[in-house]
């Protein structure tokens, strides 16, 4: 919503760590993996829009791929 930067406020409402680095405050998400900058979109805005969408399904398919190979145990999971 317009203005809610300049207050520090999320979408979310989540103040605690509004405007991350610049805000002073760091993500409690930083230090995951998951989060780090993706060594291939290193300029992404100067990628072929295909190369873009190429390697946004290779992500994905990485993730099903690995959530395949971890069907039985998601299975058991969800009907605990």
């Amino acid at each position: 919503m317009a203005g809610d930067e300049e207050r520090g406020e999320t979408r979310g409402g989540d103040e605690r760590w509004a405007g991350g680095a610049a805000g002073g405050g760091a993500s409690p998400w930083a230090g995951l993996g998951t989060e780090t900058r993706h060594p291939e979109s290193r300029d992404l805005d100067l990628l072929p829009t295909e190369r873009v969408v190429a390697l946004l399904l290779e992500e994905d398919r990485r993730g099903l791929d690995a959530a395949l190979a971890r069907a039985a145990e998601i299975a058991a999971a969800a009907e605990r």
